[in-house]
């Protein structure tokens, strides 16, 4: 009997990196549907790109807009300014922060971190 392999063998997958340009072009191309083109400034957008590449993640910039974006809304202002995308920014890392510290400690007690509190404040 011949043996066949699965075509679905898992393979690692190495991607670079999105540079500051590649992740601004990104962030304003999804910028442009859940906001109006006025709704945001190129500020706001240049600075969550400064953090994309730092940390090497595009959804850090996602989440910048988004609580960026919310605290606009709550403020009663229509544009998305840099002080705006700067708060999201310390907001989101301290997000961060708190679910990497949340991890180890439920790992530490052989625990998983639940899959509820995995994005804290994500969505």
């Amino acid at each position: 009997m011949e043996r066949v392999v699965s075509t679905l063998q898992p393979k690692i997958i190495n991607l670079k990196p999105y540079t500051r340009l590649e992740a601004y072009r990104i962030l304003r191309e999804r910028a442009e549907h859940p906001f109006q083109p006025e709704a945001y400034s190129e500020d706001a957008l240049q600075l969550a790109a400064e953090v994309v590449e730092l940390i090497k993640d595009i959804r850090m910039g996602f989440a910048v807009l988004l609580t960026a974006g919310l605290s606009a809304k709550k403020a009663g202002r229509t544009k998305i300014s840099r002080k705006d995308a700067a708060s999201a920014i310390k907001n989101e890392a301290e997000k961060e922060l708190i679910r990497r510290k949340l991890s180890r400690l439920l790992k530490k007690r052989g625990m998983k971190i639940p899959e509820e509190l995995e994005n804290l404040g994500g969505e």
